[in-house]
């Protein structure tokens, strides 16, 4: 009588799973190895362009971080924050210690500033240099132009406005 067990057919099922197991592991690692080579995303490739505004002009190329939510200068300053679809630019934290508490930062006739809490421009954001510059604004007003009617001044916006609310002159 043969006791002896034919493990022929054992064996060969362990190859086949070694082998399957074997290029399994080797498509893994093969894809960490292709996500490890590819280069950061460029702020459009980072955000579909459907959501993503023109950046802003500059000469040189932005660096977007996404955990920030910024765009960053070539030194790796953040300059610009994406905010409800539109790039406001950032206050660093030094001109922010300077700042009155409630300051806001508004786009008054297409350009950016920080206004106090009464409303008082403070600081002009240069597009060109990238940084906030300080405005000098009169202690008083000058006098306003003769008119039939009485002039509003409007201390956000720095505009004198007609009875109707419309603009007319801004003081620069």
């Amino acid at each position: 009588m043969n006791t002896q067990v034919d493990t022929r057919a054992f064996d060969r099922f362990k190859l086949v799973v070694t082998v399957i197991l074997s290029l399994i592991i080797l498509w893994i690692l093969l894809q960490l190895a292709g996500r490890a080579a590819a280069p950061a995303p460029t702020p459009t490739q980072a955000m579909p362009e459907a959501q993503l505004p023109a950046l802003p002009k500059a000469g040189f190329e932005w660096k977007w971080d996404a955990a920030q939510g910024v765009l960053l200068d070539p030194n790796g300053l953040p300059r610009y924050r994406l905010v409800d679809g539109q790039w406001v630019p950032v206050v660093p934290e030094e001109l922010k210690a300077k700042l009155p508490k409630g300051f806001k930062v508004l786009m008054v006739d297409g350009q950016w500033h920080i206004t106090g809490p009464e409303g008082k421009a403070l600081y002009r954001w240069n597009p060109d240099t990238f940084a906030w510059e300080g405005l000098e604004v009169a202690a008083e007003l000058p006098p306003f132009p003769k008119a039939g009617f009485e002039w509003k001044w409007d201390a956000a916006q720095g505009v004198l406005l007609d009875p109707d609310g419309l603009p007319r002159y801004r003081l620069v």
